[in-house]
């Protein structure tokens, strides 16, 4: 009667011999009897016992205007209208509101057209859509008491930081759709918004529904943002410094698809060095910024643009950093006030300053990136790089600090200076 065992035990897979996985899917009601996966074992409260896929878009103009909004809260019986019977809606309409019949109807002429483009949006496009978009000024004037749902006052950058940024955008009103696709146990499953379907249908992601749907759980998140651009140029000047760096970035991108492989998914990007830079500054920024804008670093969020250029489009290189809550009157505005000049320059200088040192330094940063396993990350750990992962679009991986403030001498691809390594000095 007094035999005891350890807890621990629980997890080491002999333990679970001869057990095999029933197919009970309880959120369907219903159950899977050819499921062959070995079962496993997790705590209760595990954060790896669900990875939401997401897919979220910000509304950018001309969707954002007061115009469209309008037209759009009646699109269900517009939508379903004849032809003749368009005009003499829109006009009440337009007398509703005390605006213009035209520019209703410019608006209504726009709404057909996107709906007409909808299988055509892909996730790239519609990134490369909100680039271009945070990277001008925006104030759409309000409309028959209809607030626009994107604001945006682009600036130059401080001269202190003006070598390695081009732009700073202070979004002080935005609107983002979150749309819950399915969701993956164990390992997140990291898929685009154009191929979620297929995920689902492969088994790659479990469904949320046991019939496909022609809608999805969604929510809206209404906020402020700070939108920093690098310049293009100086980040091709850096990578083309040293050849270590392409290696480096290689090796990061073998083991990428080596875990895509062991799981079944391939990626619809490669890991590049800009991808790494642009990554790893937005989670030190967070960390950063956290201090000093009134919210903690779970509340934020990082939107990335990174891309190389092709035959379609130039390369991106910008990062969102922003905010916001379903309430429909957003956040308080800590944000936007860290776009003010004085402020940025004193925020971007100290990221750089506290991501020259770790606390688990020089481990840390000489961290090979052949045995970062799952991670695929090169120099990144808790006490540096990792934010919440409600924070982070990529569940904390594919960073590497030494893209910052460079490589130690030590360093097994040779000695290289980061892409902010002058600034930090």
């Amino acid at each position: 009667m007094s035999a005891s065992e350890s807890m621990g035990d629980a997890f080491r897979p002999e333990s679970l011999k001869g057990m095999k996985c029933h197919g009970v899917r309880p959120w369907l009601h219903d159950r899977q009897p050819d499921c062959d996966a070995p079962p496993r074992v997790i705590q209760r409260g595990a954060s790896n016992a669900h990875f939401p896929v997401v897919a979220s878009a910000l509304s950018i103009p001309p969707v954002s205007e007061a115009m469209f909004q309008i037209i759009e809260g009646h699109w269900m019986t517009l939508g379903a209208l004849p032809a003749e019977a368009v005009t003499p809606v829109l006009t009440n309409l337009a007398n509703t509101y005390g605006i213009p019949l035209d520019d209703l109807m410019a608006a209504y002429r726009e709404k057909q057209k996107i709906e007409g483009t909808q299988g055509e949006i892909t996730d790239a496009g519609s990134r490369a859509e909100e680039y271009a978009a945070l990277s001008n000024d925006r104030d759409d004037p309000i409309v028959g008491g209809v607030v626009p749902q994107f604001c945006n006052d682009v600036s130059q950058p401080p001269d202190a930081i003006a070598p390695w940024f081009d732009l700073v955008g202070a979004v002080s009103r935005l609107r983002e759709v979150r749309a819950l696709a399915g969701f993956s146990r164990i390992e997140p499953y990291p898929v685009s918004g154009e191929r979620i379907a297929q995920a689902i249908q492969d088994g790659l992601v479990s469904p949320l529904s046991k019939a496909p749907r022609n809608w999805l759980p969604a929510a809206e998140i209404r906020g402020e943002g700070l939108f920093l651009r690098f310049r293009n140029e100086a980040i091709d000047a850096w990578v083309a410094t040293s050849p270590a760096i392409a290696e480096r970035v290689r090796v990061l991108e073998r083991r990428s698809n080596a875990v895509g492989h062991e799981r079944g998914y391939l990626h619809d990007y490669r890991i590049t060095a800009r991808l790494l830079l642009v990554h790893s500054f937005a989670h030190a920024l967070i960390r950063t910024i956290s201090i000093d804008c009134g919210y903690s670093s779970s509340a934020l969020r990082e939107r990335l643009y990174v891309s190389e250029a092709d035959e379609l489009r130039p390369a991106m290189n910008g990062v969102l950093i922003y905010t916001g809550s379903p309430d429909s009157e957003g956040s308080l505005g800590g944000l936007v006030r860290l776009a003010e000049p004085g402020k940025l320059e004193r925020i971007v200088l100290q990221t750089i300053r506290n991501a020259r040192w770790c606390g688990s330094d020089p481990v840390c940063l000489e961290t090979d990136p052949a045995q970062s396993g799952d991670r695929i990350s090169g120099a990144a750990c808790h006490c540096c790089l990792l934010v919440p992962e409600t924070a982070c679009e990529k569940f904390n991986r594919e960073l590497d600090r030494t893209m910052l403030v460079g490589s130690p001498e030590s360093s097994e691809f040779g000695n290289w200076k980061g892409y902010f390594t002058d600034l930090a000095d």
